[in-house]
């Protein structure tokens, strides 16, 4: 269920809705690691387009991009809804 003030929020695309209320589900106390082509997958996009999602709600201040590197030093992006 997209949260009422996503929903009823202005500057927020349907897409854009969607895409944060399936991070905010997917998040742990370290925030969301999913990759773009799971978030593409699941909303039927291309990551090209998740990407410029992900990039939108950055810029209009409803995540934060943070990254990290695991033990095999690959390093990963973790979202997290401010």
């Amino acid at each position: 269920m997209i949260p009422i003030e996503w929903w009823e929020a202005e500057d927020l695309s349907i897409p854009e809705a969607i895409l944060l209320t399936e991070i905010k589900r997917l998040s742990t106390d370290n925030g969301c690691l999913e990759t773009n082509a799971y978030f593409a997958k699941f909303l039927g996009l291309s990551r090209r387009r998740i990407s410029g999602l992900i990039s939108q709600c950055q810029a209009k201040g409803y995540i934060k991009i943070g990254y990290c590197i695991d033990s095999e030093n690959q390093q990963h992006r973790i979202i997290n809804l401010v």
